[in-house]
């Protein structure tokens, strides 16, 4: 098979073709900045706070569930006795 054209009608052709691979092959980011740092409204389970997870400043995994605190402190007080809070929350 010969092309028997011009090089710019060959150009029109591979172009587009190559600006389909270049969007094909873009990594897409799962979610846009403003979208991570807005998490899921949860309450501290030692101040009963209202808090973000995005923004929450310590986490804690407890018997399969993630626990969210405002403050060092109350994950310091939750970890000295966690049975206590787990009712509450």
């Amino acid at each position: 098979m010969h092309f028997q054209g011009h090089l710019s009608d060959l150009l029109w052709l591979l172009a587009p073709a190559a600006l389909l691979v270049l969007i094909w092959r873009w990594p897409i980011p799962s979610r846009t900045r403003a979208q991570q740092e807005v998490g899921v409204k949860v309450t501290d389970p030692v101040c009963r706070m209202q808090l973000d997870t995005a923004k929450a400043a310590a986490q804690v995994r407890h018997e399969g569930e993630t626990y969210y605190f405002c403050a060092e402190g109350c994950l310091k007080q939750f970890e000295q006795n966690p049975a206590q809070y787990v009712k509450r929350a």
